[in-house]
């Protein structure tokens, strides 16, 4: 386990070898935020459904998010 500063300002602690849905949805969107547990997750994720997988879930999404957050 490893300590991480909190939301706020507390310290918490952080599994490494527990995979963490917004660790894995951070690697689905290219992001540098996650671990290897979360990538292991999300490649078994994208084998089971290619269509929710890292090249097409990356590129889409911040473009769904934008439209979706101007209304």
């Amino acid at each position: 386990m490893a300590t991480q500063k909190g939301a706020c300002g507390l310290n918490t602690l952080v599994d490494r070898d527990a995979p963490s849905l917004f660790r894995i949805y951070d690697y689905l969107l290219s992001g540098g935020h996650n671990l290897a547990a979360d990538r292991l997750v999300a490649d078994k994720i994208a084998a089971l459904v290619p269509e929710c997988g890292v090249p097409s879930l990356g590129p889409t999404s911040p473009r769904i998010l934008g439209a979706t957050s101007r209304f």
